[in-house]
């Protein structure tokens, strides 16, 4: 008989004359599923016992767990179902108004249009009043001589009563300074041209040109009844 077949059978009869003699034991295996036993040292006998302070001298105290070691981990089981879906939730407080954004940069200039068609012919507007209407048209003028490289001046005046519209003067090869309305005087070698109505005056100046050694310079005044 080996060794082992020993410690089993103890246990076997310890155990059968535990319960023959009706003996009152704890619970086996104790909290966590520990068993407690008493190992003979002398013949190798094992018996269960409460606790490891029931061996005696001779005994050896030993314990092992009813559990086995743990195993290797399971398949992953299957997706559940989804679950109902929750009540909604009650709405959040609304956000302070952010900060206003820069102004962005001006857009290019677009394309010129298309030329828009004429617009209709406005309305005929009302006739204008009536000019004053000119009497007494009349054209009056005068002329002098001018020698080489000198000035001279020619004036006219109208009749009394009339006044001057227009004027000018004629000269082929002379250089005119003044044709305009008024009148003129020349004092101590200084012309003095006044501005009028009355007349027309003129003045030239003979620069010799083409040879000519002296040439006519005449003026003329339109005169008009106002």
């Amino acid at each position: 008989m080996t060794r082992q077949t020993v410690i089993m059978i103890g246990v076997a009869t310890t155990v059968a004359v535990a319960v023959s003699a009706g003996i009152a034991m704890a619970t086996i295996p104790g909290a966590g599923g520990t068993i407690q036993g008493c190992y003979q040292k002398n013949n190798g006998q094992l018996r269960v016992v409460d606790t490891s302070v029931d061996c005696r001298a001779s005994e050896v105290a030993i314990s092992w767990n009813e559990k086995g070691q743990k195993g290797d981990a399971g398949a992953p089981g299957a997706d559940g179902a989804p679950g109902i879906q929750g009540p909604q939730g009650i709405p959040g407080v609304a956000g302070t108004n952010g900060v206003d954004g820069k102004d962005g940069q001006p857009g290019q200039d677009g394309q010129p249009g298309a030329k828009g068609n004429p617009g209709a012919p406005g309305p005929k507007g009302d006739k204008g009043d009536t000019g004053p209407s000119l009497s007494g048209y009349e054209i009056v003028g005068a002329s002098v001589d001018v020698p080489t490289f000198q000035t001279k001046d020619a004036q006219v005046t109208c009749p009394a009563g009339k006044v001057v519209i227009g004027g000018g003067f004629n000269s082929a090869h002379l250089n005119p300074l003044i044709s305009a309305p008024g009148s003129g005087i020349e004092a101590d070698g200084i012309f003095f041209f006044y501005p009028g109505n009355g007349g027309w005056v003129g003045r030239a100046y003979n620069g010799g040109r083409l040879g000519v050694l002296s040439d006519d310079f005449s003026v003329y005044a339109i005169c008009v009844t106002p």
